[in-house]
């Protein structure tokens, strides 16, 4: 059998782009999206026989992302303010073009051998080919993050889509540093995969299963391997050996109406391209900066040279930008800096994966309904963090030297030729989920089906300690820069969810669904960098107290760092029109969180904001107002 689809996809608009203009962002941080994908598949199944089947499948997958600034503010700065931001994101325009082809075979035969056994096995290639055009800090960054927030604020950004009208020079008594960037802004990058596996569902008996597994998985330069920027990182050859096992068993009792079961695997990650593309960009571009010097006017004249480009390119555009040049070694110069763009992969990373484990047991009781409760651990290993490196630490303290002297002349380097930031991927970080899961199921009977489910769970993050330069700090630093484990942002204790089915003479169907879940762990920071560490760490109180990541208690009575819990019901009535022989037309009426309660899903979390602990608008459908929806659909 042959078989294929095309589909298109086109999205003017993304709702996600329209979060600015509320207590922790002005208005001018909004931005569009244009975002369209195009994709097309072919899949033919070929019959060997009465057990065994073998699967082809081949694809393709485009996508075009345009992101940017609304209509008047296409090269405004932006300006990071305590708590608070200004102008439009300096990652615009962003533009990502991505091209992905793939290829997967799927054998599955059936074997008799002290038992039956279910082989399943197959492989599959994925290759990518992006284009970027990343406009990383090129309309400028001002960092005012030192202070408060001036009490004229408004004046000094009297037209909000217009930054020809404001005044950014008056924010330098706040100023940190002043970035922009230079160079060539586009670049291309590739990263193939390869899959394989080997899955045996053995039925050792009528009562017992074992499921006996292995995967092997090849992420080819997925953290930039092929790439040198000197000194941060050299290329490294690509690791072949991510081998996956996975076990697991079911066994039946009690006439088959209770199943004990469990098993374990290790699952290596799909990764995004981000841990790639970042590393690239800083051989077609670098990221200039300028440390407040504490002379009058910074803003206004940051590169003390009447607000000329500067006389030095660290990055020639074009080929010698990729001719491992250390590019981000800016000459002498009293004021300048160089920072990276986004982050370098550093070159000891190792592919990130988890083991899941879990166990269980499910019971019948009657002919249509069933219990069932389950213990899930998630345990991810070799996470994602990010992390200045250019920095180095007092061993008896534990704590960074300054980054950066009061003048504004560079402190304590790791890389003595770096003057600015060294932001950094680094696969060290882990997270664990503990999870209780239990569900009730009631099927179809007497016009009516229903299901309850109900977790308890505990999520998670641990932070390593921090890199100095190429080189692991091995001694005790404080909390908040390291080798600490504390709730996950995210991290939700309650979570239930009833929903139900009724049908209803005349051929109406009325269905609901009741959603709680207790606050979600936000995160909290004091929202400067009182370390001097180059954005290490902020969450260091100006009276030498550590803000803790996430505290147990919510913001709604001031007790913690978790955000209000959630409440929702919706509703459906649906009736069914019969036509002739087999077609009909349903038409429906949904109300989406029928009581209108308030829900958020974020908050302010920098205590130095006036507004801490304040919910922020959020467009997840879980977080949105009543809503009414009518429907219509023709069946056949």
């Amino acid at each position: 059998m042959l078989r294929g689809n095309l589909w298109r996809n086109d999205m003017p608009i993304d709702i996600a782009s329209f979060t600015g203009g509320n207590l922790i962002a002005h208005p001018s941080t909004l931005g569009t999206r244009l975002y369209q994908n195009y994709q097309g598949y072919a899949d033919w199944t070929l019959l060997l026989g009465r057990r065994t089947v073998n699967e082809v499948k081949a694809g393709w997958f485009v996508a075009f992302s345009d992101q940017d600034g609304l209509r008047g503010l296409e090269q405004s700065p932006y300006i990071l303010l305590p708590g608070f931001t200004i102008g439009k994101s300096p990652a615009l325009l962003l533009r990502l073009n991505g091209h992905m082809w793939s290829a997967r075979d799927d054998f599955s035969t059936v074997w008799d051998w002290k038992g039956t056994h279910e082989i399943h096995t197959g492989g599959d290639l994925l290759f990518s080919h992006n284009f970027y055009e990343w406009n990383n800090a090129r309309y400028k960054q001002y960092d005012a993050r030192s202070g408060t927030i001036p009490a004229n604020l408004e004046s000094l950004f009297p037209v909000w889509n217009d930054p020809s009208t404001w005044n950014v020079a008056a924010l330098s008594p706040n100023a940190v540093r002043f970035q922009q960037s230079f160079g060539k802004w586009a670049w291309v990058n590739e990263t193939p995969q390869a899959a394989a596996w080997f899955q045996d569902n053995w039925h050792v008996s009528s009562d017992l299963t074992l499921n006996l597994g292995l995967r092997w998985d090849l992420a080819y330069n997925w953290s930039a391997q092929q790439w040198d920027v000197p000194p941060l990182r050299k290329s490294v050859p690509n690791d072949f050996t991510y081998f996956a096992p996975r076990v697991g068993a079911a066994y039946s009792i009690n006439e088959k109406k209770t199943v004990l079961r469990g098993g374990w695997g290790i699952y290596y990650i799909g990764p995004k391209d981000q841990w790639s593309h970042h590393t690239p960009a800083n051989l077609s571009y670098a990221v200039w900066s300028a440390n407040n010097d504490g002379k009058p006017n910074f803003f206004g004249d940051p590169f003390r040279n009447g607000n000329a480009e500067p006389a030095f390119r660290p990055v020639p555009p074009g080929s010698q930008a990729l001719s491992g040049q250390n590019i981000l070694t800016c000459p002498s110069d009293p004021i300048l800096r160089c920072d990276t763009a986004g982050y370098i992969a550093v070159d000891t990373n190792k592919l990130p994966y988890s083991h899941q484990a879990s166990g269980g047991v499910q019971h019948q009781l009657g002919d249509t309904m069933s219990l069932q409760v389950d213990y899930v651990f998630n345990g991810s290993r070799r996470e994602q963090y990010n992390q200045n490196t250019n920095l180095l630490f007092n061993p008896a303290t534990g704590v960074n030297l300054p980054f950066r002297l009061p003048n504004g002349a560079p402190g304590a380097r790791a890389f003595p030729d770096i003057l600015g930031i060294t932001l950094q991927d680094r696969a060290e970080a882990k997270s664990n989920y503990h999870g209780v899961e239990t569900a009730f199921t009631k099927r179809l009977s007497l016009h009516f089906q229903a299901s309850v489910t109900y977790t308890y769970s505990r999520f998670s993050d641990y932070i390593p300690l921090p890199l100095s330069g190429n080189t692991l700090v091995t001694f005790h630093v404080p909390e908040d820069l390291g080798d600490s484990w504390y709730p996950a942002i995210g991290d939700q204790r309650h979570r239930a969810v009833f929903n139900g089915v009724w049908e209803l003479p005349y051929a109406f169907q009325l269905s609901g669904l009741y959603f709680y879940g207790s606050g979600q762990a936000q995160g909290a920071n004091w929202g400067t960098d009182l370390r001097n560490s180059g954005n290490l760490s902020l969450l260091l109180r100006p009276n030498g107290t550590i803000v803790p990541r996430n505290t147990e208690g919510c913001f709604c009575d001031h007790t913690g760092t978790y955000g209000y819990p959630i409440h929702r019901v919706d509703l459906r009535l649906l009736r069914r029109f019969k036509l002739a022989g087999r077609t009909a037309v349903e038409g429906s009426i949904e109300v989406f969180n029928v009581f209108n309660h308030a829900n958020y899903g974020s908050y302010v979390t920098a205590e130095v904001s006036p507004s801490y602990g304040q919910p922020q608008q959020n467009f997840n459908v879980a977080y949105l107002p009543r809503m009414l929806q009518l429907g219509f659909r023709f069946v056949f």
